[in-house]
């Protein structure tokens, strides 16, 4: 059923995708300084949903992927950070096709993460990931369920690991440039607010 739905989704050619990837920063990564000393801040971890979105709509849509000059993107930078704490980015690509309107924070303060991809299509299909992928709904329909809740090492990272063991093992690499390059426009094109005065510690 998911092969079948990912190759609809590639042969649409009108798509809007909405990201909403929340969590809290100090929860996930204690004490990890590197993080606000960095400059990419939390556009690390939207490196993640949008790679899910090219793996799905395909690497040669995603290419043509920037930030939509019609619509503001602005992120948010805590007065002692380097980079954005959290930020709301619209993106469009494909001659205007293809859209991506993402929402994302590492300052989120609910226990529940939100780690959410949906994807609609011109006729009203919809196609909903949670839980970062591991729960998949169309047209609000369960397809694939996976239990993520007692993982200590969730199930995306220790596939992550295992294939970083194949590189190793072969002396390989494996790059994706786009979700990168997605997230550098991000950095250099969108508005800042730098909320003075406001700070986020990761005690």
């Amino acid at each position: 059923e998911w092969g079948n739905q990912q190759q609809q989704l590639h042969n649409h050619q009108d798509i809007e995708i909405s990201i909403a990837w929340k969590e809290s920063c100090a929860k996930w990564h204690p004490g990890q300084t590197w993080i606000a000393e960095s400059k990419l801040g939390a556009l690390d971890m939207l490196i993640n949903p949008i790679s899910m979105v090219e793996e799905i709509v395909g690497r040669e849509r995603m290419a043509s992927m920037t930030l939509d000059a019609a619509k503001s993107s602005m992120v948010v930078i805590p007065r002692n950070w380097n980079g954005p704490i959290s930020g709301t980015v619209c993106l469009v690509g494909d001659s205007g096709l293809l859209t991506v309107h993402a929402d994302f924070a590492w300052d989120y303060q609910d226990d529940a993460d939100v780690w959410t991809i949906s994807f609609e299509s011109r006729d009203g299909s919809v196609m909903n990931l949670y839980d970062g992928g591991a729960q998949l709904k169309i047209d609000g329909v369960d397809v694939a369920r996976a239990e993520t809740a007692t993982d200590i090492l969730r199930p995306e990272y220790e596939t992550l690991y295992e294939r970083f063991v194949e590189l190793v093992a072969t002396k390989e690499s494996e790059v994706r440039a786009t979700p990168l390059r997605i997230v550098n426009d991000i950095l250099e094109e969108a508005g800042v607010s730098s909320h003075e005065g406001a700070e986020y510690t990761l005690a």
